[in-house]
């Protein structure tokens, strides 16, 4: 089994992650870690470096499962967060993917922010 989690600087986040992280361990599933970059122009080799350092930096600060196989992956691409997530999730044969969500009142609980409503629409 895999397990995506969208992983980027925020508590819904970090909550995510963990969620993920426990479930994977339960059902023995490999963990991908993702964040995304937008680019418009042309790719900058060693800062792409320097920020899949700092995400697999902060990924193993927050992990409480060390035993799991957790891969972090920083997705680079012209398209948006969410259309970059659902070709991921599309290539790789997800089967779980976690997204936080900080919006926390009733009405908003039925709305998604943006890269979650794509990646439902189209995941």
């Amino acid at each position: 089994m895999k397990i995506a989690v969208y992983f980027e600087e925020s508590a819904v986040s970090l909550k995510a992650f963990n969620m993920a992280e426990a479930f994977a361990r339960q059902v023995g599933a490999e963990l991908f870690v993702l964040s995304t970059i937008t680019r418009e122009d042309p790719i900058n080799h060693s800062k792409i470096q320097e920020l899949e350092a700092e995400l697999e930096t902060k990924v193993e600060k927050n992990r409480k499962e060390p035993d799991i196989n957790c891969e972090c992956r920083l997705l680079v691409d012209i398209e948006d967060a969410g259309e970059q997530i659902v070709k991921f999730v599309k290539r790789k044969k997800i089967d779980w993917l976690y997204i936080g969500t900080p919006r926390q009142s009733k009405l908003a609980k039925l709305i998604v922010g943006s890269t979650s409503l794509h990646v439902i629409l189209n995941a």
